[in-house]
């Protein structure tokens, strides 16, 4: 039978005290990591405020403008921008970009009309029915019947063309700045 001696230098029980705290370490560097690069997006969505995303959103409806409009694509009173958020997601290591619960019905709904884009149909009223006679040039149309509104609000996403600019760029500035975050250093216990 062939022995085997072994001689173990240095300190090992410090070296152990470092691999129990690796674990902690770098869930705490990648939870840095993943909140630092989701601030990044949330910053480019936000940047397409006002900015008619790249001009395609400039054409507005003059009866747009009507309603408040100040002419920049997205923006009325700035209230959905504010709401745009960072919050932790369902699951370890997940985060979640765009305009959370807690902002508030009306600007969960607005995030969605304007992401997804919407068609309402309605009665029209007889106070609508009036506005639409004495302001457009042919009376609003002729005719007796109770007439519908059909409005179409074109898609003016903000989210989706952001993820899909940055998707192959997010794994590598994630690693950097998980390098970053860890500093070569994985604790001292």
């Amino acid at each position: 039978m062939t022995t085997i001696n072994v001689k173990m230098t240095g300190d090992w029980e410090k070296a152990q005290e470092l691999l129990n705290a690796a674990p902690a370490r770098f869930d705490a560097a990648l939870d840095e990591a993943l909140t630092a690069e989701a601030e990044f997006l949330r910053g480019r969505i936000i940047g397409r405020f006002g900015r008619g995303g790249g001009g395609q959103f400039s054409a507005q409806s003059p009866l747009t403008k009507l309603t408040g409009g100040k002419g920049k694509a997205l923006v009325r009173s700035g209230e959905l921008r504010g709401s745009i958020g960072v919050v932790d997601g369902p699951g370890k290591h997940s985060k979640f970009i765009g305009v959370p619960a807690e902002a508030g019905d009306r600007n969960l709904k607005l995030a969605d009309i304007h992401e997804n884009g919407r068609t309402i149909v309605q009665p029209m009223s007889d106070q609508q029915r009036k506005f639409l006679h004495a302001t457009l040039p042919d009376g609003g149309g002729k005719g007796g019947g109770t007439g519908i509104i059909v409005t179409h609000i074109p898609a003016r996403p903000f989210v989706q063309p952001v993820f899909e600019a940055e998707r192959s760029k997010i794994p590598k500035r994630v690693v950097k700045r998980l390098a970053e975050a860890l500093e070569g250093d994985y604790g001292n216990a």
